[in-house]
């Protein structure tokens, strides 16, 4: 070809991009460089009208077969497009990857994805399930689901000219082609299905209707990272997955929810509430709340533990001790200041130690010299106030502010009639300026979050 003086050398490329597209008999080269006529139809037309005329079916398959290989990746168990019997109601933490055609539609609170995972939390087959706690979902986006389908589709069509190569007897550089366009096409599929799952959906509740559970939706933000371990960075960094847990926050529901009528409440009992009420952290597994009793009791600052209890007996209390994984379901949980006074009820006096005889024999009848009184030891003064203040790295907030939490200021709330404020405080600073934009996403968020002291300037 020939371009003039003012002419557009991207226009002329386009055009031949769509008709190398759209013509049957137009070739070219790999680089693009070369473009000719020949009198057999191109690899590119045979295979599009094999990819249109794909049973649906297929595809769906297809896209099954390839969500399917991303089950090993998870640290929870991965359910991919089942129905509700296919979701085993067990005590342990699960992500269901919806059907495909189950999207998520942000202004439909009543989307297929919604009636879907609806109906799999609230039943296993044909019984209620118990262990709503345990489930999380995943829904795809249908505009991107639908750019998936298309490219399955090609890949199935190349994969089949591929396979067919000798039969349709091509020459070797049409094997060629057909081959590297397989490949290239399974790679843009895994690239295209890796964004196609972008919604989570979690079962959670209002703290003011603790017993009314709805889906609260969540979209991942992109990554190179596969979608399964995006979902699952993202569940416990907002703390809807707990994959460890801390004596204190135990306590913390213990005292709000769990032994609110009694003294105290069976470790079997405990796990039972957590695996059941979306109103409870969602643990992991037993294993995670059997640390966080064990990590309790090795402080004893928290709550006393039982081997069992016959009647209104505990047996084998402890009120401090290293647990190790010995922690067991037949276990009680106790709370302290009750324990406390068990011990202190069932614990023998020790007998009077009689006096032993001096030099001069057996003491003798009659007054005896008394010892004079020991001095009182002076009381040490003391401190009434306490101060911390620490930087943090600004890409590890998350875990920094635990770590707080859980070592220091859980030790501070247990101290008796101790008033605390808990401050947050973030300085930022960039020479480039900060846009209107990201001020803009920033001031309404902070008031949305309710941040009563913000500026920028």
């Amino acid at each position: 070809g020939v371009l003039v003086p003012n002419d557009n050398a991207a226009t002329f490329n386009d055009a031949l991009v769509k008709l190398g597209s759209n013509l049957t008999y137009l070739y070219n080269n790999p680089s693009d460089e070369r473009y000719w006529y020949d009198t057999s139809p191109t690899l590119k037309k045979i295979v599009q009208e094999i990819a249109n005329h794909l049973p649906v079916s297929d595809v769906n398959e297809e896209i099954k077969r390839k969500l399917l290989q991303h089950r090993g990746e998870g640290r929870i168990d991965i359910h991919v497009c089942p129905n509700s019997m296919d979701v085993p109601d067990e005590q342990r933490a699960r992500l269901v990857l919806l059907p495909i055609d189950s999207h998520y539609i942000q202004s439909s609170p009543n989307c297929d994805a919604v009636k879907v995972a609806t109906n799999i939390l609230e039943n296993h087959g044909a019984s209620p399930r118990v262990y709503k706690n345990m489930i999380v979902f995943m829904a795809s986006d249908s505009e991107m689901m639908e750019s998936v389908k298309k490219e399955v589709a090609l890949y199935l069509a190349w994969k089949q000219i591929y396979e067919e190569a000798d039969a349709r007897d091509l020459t070797p550089s049409k094997k060629e082609e057909a081959k590297k366009s397989k490949q290239s096409k399974d790679n843009s599929v895994g690239l295209k299905l890796n964004e196609a799952y972008p919604w989570l959906l979690i079962p959670t509740t209002d703290p003011s209707k603790p017993h009314e559970i709805y889906l609260e939706p969540r979209r991942l933000s992109g990554g190179t990272e596969s979608f399964v371990t995006r979902a699952l960075n993202s569940l416990v960094s907002n703390e809807n997955l707990s994959e460890s847990y801390a004596p204190f926050p135990l306590k913390l529901e213990l005292d709000s929810k769990l032994w609110t009528q009694s003294n105290d409440i069976s470790v079997k009992d405990i796990w039972n509430a957590y695996t059941r009420y979306c109103y409870l952290p969602r643990l992991k597994s037993f294993d995670v709340l059997c640390n966080a009793i064990s990590e309790g009791m090795q402080s004893g600052d928290y709550f006393a533990i039982a081997g069992g209890k016959e009647g209104d007996d505990y047996l084998d209390l402890r009120l401090k001790c290293s647990m190790g994984t010995s922690v067991d379901p037949s276990n009680y949980l106790i709370k302290k200041d009750v324990a406390e006074e068990y011990k202190r009820q069932h614990t023998p006096e020790p007998e009077p130690t009689p006096p032993k005889p001096g030099p001069g024999g057996p003491p003798q009848p009659g007054p005896q010299p008394t010892e004079p009184e020991p001095r009182p030891e002076p009381v040490p003064e003391l401190k009434t106030k306490f101060h911390l203040s620490k930087d943090l790295d600004p890409l590890r907030v998350n875990r920094d502010v635990g770590d707080i939490v859980e070592e220091i200021l859980s030790h501070i709330l247990s101290i008796d009639d101790v008033n605390v404020r808990v401050f947050f405080s973030i300085e930022a600073e960039t020479s480039n300026g900060i846009s209107k934009d990201k001020e803009r996403t920033i001031n309404e968020n902070c008031a949305t979050l309710n941040v009563d002291d913000y500026e920028f300037y």
